[in-house]
């Protein structure tokens, strides 16, 4: 599945995902789109970069180029951009990536050295493609440590209320970020 750098920008902003609380988990290791050399700079500066400037710079413009896209070219990782900074990033799926353990959620518990230990618990639409949802949800609740988020992309399993004020509070977020006094606008004809 894949994300924009702006969710892991509005969770900085908003406190979910800092210096201290760096332990992150990933269903499903995300695919990065979009994203310029600036907003990976920001990230991981904000972050805690865990490299000098000269480094950073040269790694962001080459990220940059993989952002987008291309036929028969990879994407980019958020682990990549993670490797960055001082985040302790882990993903569980059924096929191998970088930084990625093998676990079906179909049929695997959790293993025990992964239960209460996680920050923040990320799932951008892994979990769509599991047929068991019992087991797939009740784990990752066992996931997180202390600060008890789970950072999932819209589902049907929230209300269509719940779901509005989710999109209104990230797109605030947004237009935050771009200076715009006027989310409507966004919201009616798109952001581009």
């Amino acid at each position: 599945m894949g994300m924009n750098i702006e969710c892991m920008l509005y969770r900085q902003e908003m406190g979910y995902l800092t210096a201290e609380k760096n332990k992150l988990l990933d269903i499903g290791p995300q695919n990065v789109y979009f994203c310029t050399e600036q907003q990976i700079r920001t990230f991981a500066r904000y972050q805690g970069a865990i490299v000098g400037d000269k480094v950073l710079n040269k790694e962001a413009r080459r990220l940059e180029y993989f952002l987008t896209p291309r036929p028969e070219e990879r994407t980019i990782l958020f682990s990549e951009i993670a490797d960055l900074t001082n985040i302790k990033y882990h993903a569980f799926d059924v096929c191998p990536a970088p930084k990625t353990e093998l676990l079906d959620l179909n049929f695997d518990s959790l293993p025990e050295r992964h239960r209460e230990h996680y920050d923040v618990v990320m799932n951008f639409g892994t979990t769509e493609h599991i047929f068991n949802q019992w087991n797939c949800f009740t784990d990752p609740r066992n996931q997180q440590g202390r600060t008890r988020r789970l950072l999932r992309a819209p589902s049907d399993r929230l209300s269509r209320s719940r779901l509005l004020l989710l999109c209104a509070a990230v797109l605030q977020g947004y237009c935050k970020r771009q200076r715009m006094r006027d989310g409507r606008r966004v919201l009616r004809d798109g952001p581009g």
